[in-house]
């Protein structure tokens, strides 16, 4: 785990067992805070010695001292105070989402909890509403949280393995000897979570070299290797230089794929591309190789790839919860081979993200404005727009008229029906001035679940209006989820692919959703942020 991550789990961490000892609210949601403004910075270790990190918004000198203490020592004196009093599986209890620390106080104080398992023993005995407010739907939502920590456990998100990925690569790539390495398996083909990273190492003159049996944490594990320094196993498998692609080939998967290709012609092929043959050119892209696209008849279509993505759709700025200014993301963007931006900060609704009144889209717009004159004329004034319980927006008509483009998104009131939320939906995207649905089932990985809603309809209503539906490029969203992609695909509905940056080194995410969307084979023609300007204008006007 990376410092940051190490400093933002410790500050989380910290908070919750505040709570849970009854200290002063106003500390708490300080420290709350400082882990959230922490959250949006990459280079946290940089700005700790000069005190710049105190610039930040949200981070004071209470919390700066925290900090400074747990980047030269590694831990927190107080919290480990607390920490003491308590048992090391009181932490199992607070990662439950939803409960919080003052009632996990109120469960752990009835039953003298041990952790999760007794947790779960006394919910599947029906005594959780022993606890005041606590009920029989209590207890249930609690299972289904306990059944989601025991399953995710171990498993990273996308982001987090490709920074272990690039490490791995880069400390194989120096050692004397390495003729050939590739990363392989689950992280080759795409998925959106994982429990281990899988890698092909070949030698010169097929001689395992010295520098690399002397890494520290390597141990051999019957005819592979492994790195125990990470947060999953990171697997190693030998290939002979002649049988590199084959290796390369039957480690990357899926198992599916591997049955349904003829293995003697594995064997006897040097290269993937004649292992797949003619028969199943599709699969030459490691992402496509899943059981979902195996009989799965594929129209030529230019797929869309990272060199195509233009247009930066969906991002925050210091307007609502953003790091950085207008200014400072396109100009991030500019640098990064993007050719126009559509500002979409929070509204008003989004109270907790510093969500903009009317009076404050006034002021943004003339910002935009401005910077259209001294950066690029290509700046959209947009908005991420909540949609409310009943479906509709949360600006008057009037208001949503005036931008350039209108984002749909839930960010509250999960829990409907099924039926019910399709409807909401459904709605939100009728709206005249909607143009595109947000992170649509609202999921976040490794975390919580997504909300019910027939997405089929949802797609079907925003075909019909003429509305994207977003895939959301964040590593802990990717919503939609790529299974979900082959029905809005069949159905050629436009996909806006967007990273939903809060801070301009976020914005590179939107890899993350292209390689979702290379899964399927989504035809670069339906993702509105291939198109080049004039086009995405004449979508604009479109509705």
């Amino acid at each position: 785990m990376e410092f940051n991550e190490q400093l933002i789990d410790a500050l989380e961490s910290y908070a919750d067992l505040m709570e849970f000892d009854g200290e002063n609210r106003f500390k708490i949601s300080g420290f709350r805070s400082g882990a959230r403004a922490l959250s949006q910075i990459p280079d946290i270790e940089n700005r700790i010695d000069d005190e710049s990190i105190m610039e930040v918004k949200g981070i004071g000198k209470g919390i700066y001292s925290v900090i400074k203490e747990f980047y030269e020592n590694g831990y927190i004196q107080d919290f480990e105070k607390i920490k003491s009093k308590y048992p090391t599986t009181l932490f199992e209890l607070l990662s439950i989402k939803g409960v919080g620390a003052k009632k996990v106080k109120a469960i752990y104080d009835h039953f003298q909890l041990s952790g999760l398992s007794e947790l779960e023993k006394i919910c599947r005995e029906n005594r959780l509403t022993e606890v005041k407010g606590f009920t029989k739907k209590s207890e249930e939502n609690i299972l289904e949280q306990i059944e989601r920590i025991k399953s995710n456990k171990g498993f990273i998100l996308i982001n987090h393995a490709d920074v272990i990925v690039k490490e791995v690569l880069d400390k194989l790539l120096k050692i004397d000897g390495v003729k050939k390495c590739s990363m392989t398996g689950d992280f080759r083909r795409g998925k959106t979570t994982y429990d281990k990273l899988e890698f092909v190492v070949s030698f010169n003159n097929d001689k395992i070299s010295d520098g690399f049996l002397a890494l520290d944490e390597i141990k051999k594990n019957g005819n592979q290797y492994e790195l125990n320094s990470y947060t999953v196993p990171v697997i190693i498998f030998i290939a002979l230089i002649k049988d590199y692609e084959k290796k390369l080939f039957s480690t990357t998967g899926s198992e599916e794929l591997l049955k349904a290709v003829n293995n003697d012609l594995i064997e006897s092929a040097d290269s993937e591309e004649k292992i797949l043959g003619i028969k199943y050119k599709q699969f030459f892209t490691a992402e496509f190789r899943e059981i979902e696209n195996i009989n799965r008849e594929v129209p030529y279509k230019e797929i869309i790839e990272e060199k195509d993505y233009k247009g930066l759709i969906h991002f925050h700025t210091t307007y609502s919860d953003g790091l950085n200014s207008i200014e400072e993301m396109v100009q991030f963007g500019l640098d990064n081979n993007i050719e126009y931006f559509v500002v979409s900060d929070h509204s008003k609704s989004a109270f907790y993200a510093n969500g903009l009144q009317e009076d404050r889209i006034i002021k943004q717009r003339e910002e935009i404005f401005s910077l259209r004159k001294s950066i690029t004329e290509n700046i959209f004034h947009g908005i991420e727009s909540d949609i409310l319980k009943d479906g509709s927006l949360d600006y008057d008509l009037e208001i949503l008229k005036g931008f350039d483009f209108v984002i749909a998104s839930i960010h509250s009131v999960f829990n409907l029906d099924e039926d019910v939320m399709t409807r909401r939906i459904i709605k939100a995207v009728e709206n005249p001035y909607t143009r595109l649905l947000a992170h649509p089932t609202g999921r976040i990985l490794l975390n919580r679940e997504g909300y019910k809603v027939n997405l089929k309809k949802v797609i079907d209503a925003c075909v019909a209006n003429n509305v994207a539906i977003e895939l959301n490029s964040t590593p802990s969203r990717l919503d939609l989820d790529w299974k979900e992609l082959y029905y809005a695909m069949d159905k050629e509905c436009y996909l806006a692919i967007d990273p939903d940056a809060h801070r301009k080194e976020g914005i590179l995410s939107y890899k993350y959703g292209i390689k979702m969307a290379q899964k399927v084979g989504y035809p670069k023609e339906l993702v509105i942020n291939t198109f080049d300007v004039n086009r995405f204008k004449k979508y604009l006007s479109d509705k």
